[in-house]
């Protein structure tokens, strides 16, 4: 009951209220996303996790300011504080699976992804991965010219 913690109209109880249930139900949804900020950081990218965390903390900035001004009040806030750590934890994702997509994809068998790495692997001409060394991604990208 947060009538107890919260002192107000029925309105303020209200919003309150409704803004604590956005909030569980987005840290239920959240939870599987969470795990590639922390992979970003442990393979060591911490540029690019930086940089995603700076936008989102500038769209959290923009959105709070519109929502607030747009006259949306606490459950604006509680908006747009949830649509930008969306948008850090969809990049983080998006970053994280353009970087080690052989290693996310799910598609691949173990004995695929052996196949795949003798078929790419033990090339003098190929780019190494600092974490990952002889990953396939890494190696195919680093033919590309693209690593």
């Amino acid at each position: 009951n947060i009538d107890g913690l919260i002192s107000g109209n029925n309105s303020i109880i209200t919003d309150a209220r409704t803004s604590l249930y956005f909030f569980s139900a987005w840290t239920m949804l959240r939870t599987p996303l969470v795990l590639y900020g922390h992979g970003l950081l442990s393979t060591q990218n911490m540029a690019a996790a930086n940089v995603i965390s700076l936008i989102g903390t500038v769209s959290r900035l923009g959105l709070s300011l519109y929502f607030v001004f747009m006259g949306f009040g606490l459950i604006g806030l509680v908006g747009a504080n949830i649509v930008s750590e969306f948008i850090i934890l969809l990049t983080q994702r998006l970053y994280f699976k353009k970087l080690y997509w052989i290693a996310t994809t799910p598609e691949f068998t173990l004995l695929q992804k052996r196949e795949y790495r003798s078929f790419e692997g033990g090339k003098s001409e190929c780019q190494q991965h600092p974490v990952f060394p002889g990953h396939p991604s890494i190696q195919v990208l680093a033919r590309l010219n693209v690593a």
